[in-house]
């Protein structure tokens, strides 16, 4: 196999080659058998080489049954030549064809079996990536059935909340309010030990007042009786 692949390179090598050279036209030798290439148009002259089948060469003149060509041979080395026009064809030989689109067929089934893999693979993947998918949905209306409940917990806490303001503020107003009531005890206290105090001493010094005045009266009556 290898042994064709390599026969069939060498053909397009050599028809490629050919056309660099400026080959006028190129033909084929018959894929029959092979052709004997003579050194000149008649079976008299002596031979140069055999051509095998489908070995391209270059036509560069006919006369009679005979053909002109130009042919590479091994070790590159090109020469000039006639052949029996009847064993030259202008298509690609058969056997070099069959060839060339079995290798084609080869390579073919080659990358079908490797897409085919391929191709195996990535529905492999597919399934995966469908059954992480599904997975996501089922922890997303998961995440979502505990954020609407979080939601509505949080509207309660945020009524709760208000109402907690609402009481805090009034509980300081009233604290506000119990200071202020606590001062002015305080404050109507002192006044009233203030006053009571005043009232004291003004009681105090009335009753010295009068017991000073009364020990006045007695000692002037004191003073008339004797």
């Amino acid at each position: 196999m290898k042994r064709l692949f390599a026969r069939t390179l060498l053909v397009v090598v050599v028809l490629l080659l050919a056309e660099s050279a400026g080959f006028c036209a190129t033909y084929y030798v018959t894929d029959t058998f092979k052709i004997v290439l003579r050194s000149g148009p008649g079976t008299e002259y002596r031979i140069i080489s055999l051509l095998p089948s489908g070995k391209p060469v270059e036509v560069l003149s006919q006369e009679g049954e005979w053909t002109q060509v130009r042919v590479r041979l091994k070790g590159d080395k090109v020469v000039e030549g006639w052949v029996l026009t009847r064993y030259l064809i202008e298509r690609l030989p058969w056997k070099i064809q069959a060839l060339t689109l079995r290798e084609e067929n080869l390579t073919l089934k080659e990358e079908l079996g490797s897409l085919k893999k391929r191709l195996e693979e990535l529905q492999k993947r597919q399934r995966e990536l469908e059954t992480l998918i599904e997975k996501q949905k089922a922890s997303y209306q998961k995440l979502k059935k505990e954020y609407d409940s979080l939601r509505q917990g949080a509207k309660g806490y945020l009524a709760l909340k208000k109402e907690y303001e609402a009481l805090r503020a009034e509980a300081e107003a009233n604290r506000v309010e119990v200071e202020r009531l606590r001062a002015e005890n305080k404050r109507l206290k002192a006044s009233e030990r203030n006053k009571w105090f005043a009232i004291g001493a003004v009681v105090v010094l009335c009753g010295i007042m009068i017991g000073y005045i009364m020990g006045r009266r007695q000692k002037k009556r004191k003073s008339y009786i004797y």
